[in-house]
């Protein structure tokens, strides 16, 4: 009897049509597909397209609780269901068949943390293979179509819920390597994907992408960022200089920039004078 694999979408105003094609294109994969709803403005939709589904269990929230709240929530939910693994998923993210026949390949490597793989950016759809290693360990992945081993998930304490929303991923990457475990890319495209709404631009030499991020995310993409370097010890100039071209970027081509600028600011601030100590345990 194979382990049980749960798949967990995180939700907040999803696309209806989109959400509908995320969970039917994993739900013949996986052994259920559980839905988190982060205070959507349209719940009702989302109730009736689920109710549609089968293997499809919708959690609630009044309110939005954050994406890493958001997660261990999920992986709390598969855990005391007597799942092994939980792919995290965001609302948008669209699979490709065959990606958990792909992983179950992989799923016997040494202290597995979680697995992930390369994907096509809906904004970018030119993206080919360039690393050559059929599998790698990797410092960083991003949540979508990471699938997660549980036990390793409970033994680092869980997502960091103080971060709220950005770089939760790569804290959550950064904690499962401190603690002996390892994330594992496979070197295969397996899901559709979008990083923000980017925009390709050219100024002078300069060719460059924009994400579009709102001043709200600006913030914690920030903060986080800089605590994140702060608490494993790598290099907060290399942030700091990342949010300074990020900066240029909003100059030169974003919307809504004094808001944007302002939020970057802070959240650098932040960043650099909060206690960077990762919280203890979510798991529950």
């Amino acid at each position: 009897m194979t382990d049980k694999i749960y798949a967990g979408i995180v939700l907040y105003n999803p696309d209806s049509k989109r959400l509908v094609e995320n969970v039917v294109a994993i739900a013949s994969q996986v052994d259920k597909v559980i839905l988190y709803d982060n205070g959507s403005k349209n719940i009702e939709k989302i109730e009736c397209d689920t109710n549609l589904m089968q293997q499809c269990k919708l959690i609630k929230s009044p309110k939005n609780c954050g994406i890493a709240s958001a997660l261990n929530k999920l992986a709390s939910f598969a855990y005391n269901d007597g799942a092994k693994w939980l792919l995290t998923l965001d609302q948008d993210t669209v699979v490709k068949l065959g990606l958990i026949d792909t992983y179950r390949k992989y799923m016997n490597l040494p202290q597995i943390g979680q697995l992930c793989c390369l994907f096509e950016d809906r904004n970018n759809p030119k993206m080919k293979l360039t690393n050559f290693a059929e599998v790698e360990k990797v410092d960083r992945t991003i949540t979508s179509a990471a699938l997660v081993n549980l036990l390793a998930w409970k033994d680092v304490g869980g997502f960091d819920e103080s971060l709220f929303i950005d770089y939760v991923d790569h804290d959550f990457c950064a904690a499962l390597i401190h603690h002996g475990y390892f994330n594992y890319q496979i070197n295969y495209i397996g899901f559709l994907h979008e990083l923000g709404h980017t925009e390709r631009h050219s100024f002078l030499w300069w060719s460059y992408a924009t994400t579009n991020h709102n001043a709200f995310r600006r913030y914690y993409m920030a903060r986080n960022c800089i605590l994140v370097a702060r608490r494993y010890h790598t290099s907060v100039w290399r942030e700091c200089k990342w949010l300074l071209e990020e900066t240029a970027r909003i100059i030169l081509a974003e919307k809504d920039k004094r808001k944007k600028i302002t939020n970057t600011f802070k959240g650098i601030k932040d960043g650099l004078t909060i206690d960077a100590t990762r919280p203890m345990r979510y798991v529950k």
